[in-house]
Formats: structure tokens, sequence, C-alpha cells
């Protein structure tokens, strides 16, 4: 279940964040989109969110439906947001969507929302929480991991992976990250190397054949 932000929070970092500017590429949503407004519009976050919809030039009613409706209206929950609607005059596709909608921003936030009701808005909180905190400057959505976890560089995951199936099968306990924890940065602190592995793993084996 999500953790619900509160402004109360002692977090000074808070403090440095005001708006949240949510960018919603739309082409061709007519069935979805204003469903898929509406859950962002109220789901409860602690900063003010700025919804930003790029039309795509759609072509199924989408663009025409977004321009009669009086969305700001609609989708402002009682001044907790406000909404920033932008019509492509062609079709130029989501990644042009999305630098428009990053041009258009203002927060110091920005987070990238699907209109198809495939991403979930009630998981923005736990998108929010690890910058919110101070642990992260950006945070991806990942559908193959439970929880939040700090990214590793690519040829650090390896050598985990690697050390993790030795231990497995020098002990016969199945664990699938041996090193899990809060990883730091060496900027932050962090003291193990690749040498402190290579220790690790000869011990390992030595004590795994020692009487």
């Amino acid at each position: 279940m999500p953790v619900k932000l509160s402004m109360h929070s002692s977090n000074p970092r808070l403090g440095h964040f005001q708006t949240l500017s949510i960018i919603i590429p739309v082409y061709n949503e007519r069935r979805t989109v204003m469903e898929l407004l509406r859950q962002v519009a109220h789901q409860p976050v602690c900063l003010h969110k700025e919804i930003i919809i790029v039309d795509d030039f759609s072509s199924d009613g989408t663009r025409e439906f977004l321009q009669q409706s009086n969305v700001q209206t609609e989708l402002c929950n009682n001044g907790a947001n406000t909404v920033k609607l932008t019509l492509h005059e062609k079709n130029m596709g989501k990644g042009a969507g999305v630098r428009t909608g990053f041009a258009a921003s203002t927060g110091e936030i920005v987070l990238i929302q699907d209109a198809d009701l495939e991403y979930d808005p009630v998981d923005y909180p736990e998108l929010l929480k690890p910058i919110l905190e101070g642990h992260a400057d950006a945070v991806f959505g990942n559908r193959f991991h439970s929880g939040p976890h700090r990214v590793q560089r690519y040829y650090r995951y390896l050598l985990n992976r690697l050390f993790s199936i030795i231990c497995n099968l020098l002990t016969g306990i199945a664990i699938h990250d041996v090193t899990a924890y809060h990883g730091r940065t060496f900027a932050e602190g962090k003291k193990i190397t690749w040498q402190d592995g290579y220790k690790a793993l000869y011990d390992l084996i030595r004590y795994r054949f020692k009487d």
C-alpha cells in the first residue's frame, strides 16, 4: 500500500519542492483519457500538481473532446491542480509530446504518465518518496521489482549476480542477492571495492572446503 506523504513532514528537503509537473502525452485515447485525467487530478500528493496534457494530433475525437471539455474546471480539484492543454498541429510521436510537456513544465519534479490507464496514479506517492527524502534524483518504475531500490551500475550488477550464484553453489542455500542493502555511492561514503569482493570470495571457498 502506498505511503501517504504529508506537508507536515519534518524532512527539510520538502521545502525545496512545491510543484509536481505531470506530463500526459495523448494520442487516440478518447475512451480512457478523461478517466485517467480524473484519477491523476484526485490522487493525493503533498505537492501542487501541474497537469500538462499534450495531444499529438489525435484522429479518433480525443483532440476535439479535450478542446470542448472544460478541463481546467473539471480537474482543478479545489485549487490543488492547474491544467495546461497543448495541441500538436501534426502527429509528431510520443517523444515530441514529452518534449513539449517538458518545455511547458514549471515544477521542480516532473513525472510522465501514459494516457491509457496502464500505469496507475496511485503509485505517485511511492515514486515521489525517494526524491522527497533525498535518496534519489530520478525514479523509474519497474514492473519486476516490489518496493524501491537503488539502481546499480551494470558491471556491479553482473558481479553481484555472479557472486550470489557462486555462494549458492558452495553453500547449497538459495539466496537471490547476498549483498542486498540500501547501497551508497562512493561520493556518499561507500568504501567497499572489488578487492573486498575478491577477499570475500577467497574466504568463502577456503572455509567451504576447510575441515
